[in-house]
């Protein structure tokens, strides 16, 4: 599967209030794992990391 494919569905989930990563870090492992494989570029690696950085602002709060 494209890598780019699994960071947009990594991302997608970080909005979800069901999700088990709200603060995104596995999306963020992915796209730097993906990065140092040289399967994105360093262009991709800026836009994937701003959208990861604006998922988790956006996500819903979750009571402590």
């Amino acid at each position: 599967m494209s890598p780019h494919i699994l960071i947009d569905k990594f991302i997608d989930v970080i909005g979800d209030y069901e999700s088990p990563d709200p603060a995104g870090i596995e999306a963020l492992r992915r796209i730097t794992a993906f990065w140092l494989d040289n399967a994105i570029t360093l262009e991709e690696f800026n836009h994937y990391c701003a959208r990861q950085q604006k998922a988790v602002l956006c996500a819903p709060r979750r009571a402590a």
